[in-house]
């Protein structure tokens, strides 16, 4: 399996509710998403490097995991963008805005 990159939408106020949430699944998966995850406001989406370049037209570029060190626990790696995605015509009117999710840091206490 190719590698998959979250990518992250906020849903307008009208499709903050379970039917909103399902059919802005039903596009993202019409746009090839391998899975999707939903919150009450978002949507999470798992696409590969060349669909986003395709349907969000910025380029991703993977980040290396880092090492633990004393003062954290390190980061798992995963995906920049050097611009700010673009919201698909089919989620326009659905979404207000969307990200790519960044890598995350665990920190210690």
């Amino acid at each position: 399996m190719s590698q998959t990159v979250s990518v992250a939408f906020v849903v307008e106020k009208e499709y903050q509710n379970p039917g909103g949430i399902a059919e802005i699944e039903s596009i993202l998966k019409s746009l090839g998403a391998l899975s999707t995850t939903s919150g009450y406001a978002t949507v999470s989406g798992q696409f590969t490097p060349a669909q986003i370049e395709k349907h969000f037209s910025v380029h991703v570029e993977t980040v290396p995991p880092i090492e633990s060190e004393e003062q954290d626990f390190g980061a798992r790696g995963g995906y920049v963008t050097d611009a700010k995605p673009r919201i698909p015509t089919s989620l326009g009117g659905y979404v207000t805005s969307v990200s790519i999710e960044p890598p995350v840091t665990r920190h210690s206490e």
